[in-house]
């Protein structure tokens, strides 16, 4: 007798552009976070502005994935696929500039710059994730 295995639907849906896509949407909102902080904080003397790193950490991870992939036919084979889910988000404070005589180097231009570049960012993953769930959804009902 075999044996049976349960899956959730949403493991089967998972899949390396997705989760990447998720990645992507969690330093989005961790990024507004940051940015609110220092927003708030802009006139706080000695208050220093953190930033997110996403951009870098994916940069970096995925420029070690071979263009190639390999094709594996065996279990014991070595795969030459990284996994990008391990980036890790990091929240750093920019101690290298002060803008003002009170040591605070928050600039609410820029900041209200990077808040509406990071909004833009997280709609296009959104609608991508979105657009990629309606599809499975359709694919699940066969069309309907």
């Amino acid at each position: 007798m075999g044996v049976i295995t349960t899956v959730a639907i949403s493991d089967l849906l998972m899949t390396p552009t997705t989760r990447l896509l998720e990645e992507g949407l969690g330093a989005s909102f961790l990024r507004q976070k940051v940015i609110s902080n220092n927003l708030a904080n802009a006139e706080t003397p000695g208050f220093k502005r953190s930033m997110v790193s996403f951009e870098n950490e994916l940069k970096e991870a995925s420029s070690k994935i071979p263009r190639l992939p390999l094709t594996l036919t065996h279990p014991k084979h070595i795969s030459n696929r990284r996994d990008l889910s391990s980036i890790k988000l990091r929240v750093f404070v920019d101690q290298n500039t002060g803008m003002r005589n009170d040591n605070n180097n928050v600039d609410v231009e820029s900041e209200m710059a990077a808040m509406t570049s990071n909004e833009l960012l997280n709609q296009a993953i959104f609608e991508q994730l979105s657009s990629y769930y309606s599809r499975m959804r359709t694919i699940i009902n066969e069309g309907r």
